[in-house]
């Protein structure tokens, strides 16, 4: 879409970056929620969490990144070690929390 928007339309490169991360934003909450998770909860509150893990995420990267340029000069490892250790708890946190599957009511005492 980043390419489509430059090359071919010729949008400017800062909107075709942020529609472009906004599109794939929505499009992964959408598949992660049906596809990956099957879950049931709410979507708006499935939304709510995701953001919360979004911003989360955001700000141990910049953290992290910030660390290992002070310390090392090697911000490019510390974007590495970060993009690691946050790809790890998404999942468990994705699982349980952002998407959970709710035991569904099934009319029995």
């Amino acid at each position: 879409m980043l390419s489509i928007l430059i090359s071919t339309l010729g949008c400017p490169a800062w909107f075709s970056a942020a529609t472009a991360f906004a599109v794939s934003t929505v499009f992964a909450f959408f598949t992660q929620m049906r596809y990956t998770f099957r879950s049931n909860a709410s979507t708006r509150g499935a939304m709510v969490r995701y953001g919360i893990l979004l911003a989360a995420n955001m700000v141990f990267t910049a953290a992290v990144v910030d660390r290992f340029d002070s310390w090392w000069d090697a911000y490019v490892q510390g974007k590495i070690f970060s993009t690691g250790i946050t790809t790890l708890w998404n999942y468990f946190i994705m699982k349980h929390w952002v998407f959970p599957r709710r035991e569904e009511e099934d009319g029995r005492g």
